[in-house]
């Protein structure tokens, strides 16, 4: 669902935004946890940036191998591009 190009440079102004789609595969035995926050940082970097996640959709966490693989997009200048790679 998220696409497999190589991600490319993207250059961000002081107080610009970027975005990044990301996708995780369902739990289908039992959830045993559920994301409240995404913790970002760029590679390389120690720095990272919480990002609180909405209630919907639940981000759930379990013990099957599949679902606990997540995929992300690559870093993109608009929202709409970063929808696209889904």
């Amino acid at each position: 669902m998220i696409t497999a190009d190589r991600p490319g440079e993207v250059r961000v102004p002081a107080g610009g935004a970027a975005y990044f789609a990301f996708n995780k595969y369902r739990c289908d035995i039992r959830a045993t946890a559920v994301a409240a926050a995404l913790r970002v940082a760029l590679p390389g970097s120690v720095v990272f940036r919480s990002v609180r996640l909405p209630h919907y959709p639940i981000i759930d966490l379990c013990n099957e191998r599949p679902s606990r693989i997540v995929t992300v997009s690559p870093i993109e200048p608009k929202l709409g591009d970063a929808a696209a790679h889904r």
